[in-house]
């Protein structure tokens, strides 16, 4: 799991390669579902903030920018997969699953992160366009346009 190398846990001759590691208290978790019991205890033993998709589709993202500004954190890394999109705005993903954030909100939440914070790097993942289907592709297009440094 990428985010426990993170954490500096895992295999050792992977984290030792990392000049730094995060805390828990840097991790804040947005739209995240279908989680299995492990992903859950770790969650919950680590105290990640949580916010979920149905409130950044109803744009209470208020708790989320209190959250960070608590912890500390001015500068942001925000990496996006985008499974994390409701599958009927977005099916173009390896696990569509149901429940999650339209474009619309999650756009806004974006835009409003980046107002808040410094952005000082971005990822967007778990595109996955066909050769017959690329009605994906300006979507992803835009979401990248607003994570441009």
């Amino acid at each position: 799991m990428p985010l426990r190398s993170l954490l500096g846990q895992g295999n050792t001759h992977l984290t030792k390669q990392a000049f730094s590691t995060l805390t828990p208290s840097q991790i804040f978790l947005v739209g995240t579902r279908e989680l299995d019991p492990p992903e859950k205890t770790f969650i919950a033993q680590n105290r990640f903030h949580e916010l979920s998709a149905s409130s950044v589709n109803k744009q209470q993202n208020n708790s989320l920018l209190s959250a960070i500004q608590a912890a500390g954190c001015h500068k942001i890394y925000i990496h996006l997969d985008l499974d994390v999109v409701e599958p009927d705005s977005f099916p173009h993903v390896t696990c569509p699953t149901p429940g999650g954030i339209e474009i619309t909100p999650l756009k806004a939440l974006i835009s409003k992160l980046i107002d808040s914070f410094e952005l000082v790097g971005a990822s967007v993942l778990e595109f996955l366009p066909t050769d017959s289907n690329l009605a994906g592709t300006p979507i992803a297009s835009e979401l990248i346009d607003i994570l441009r440094l």
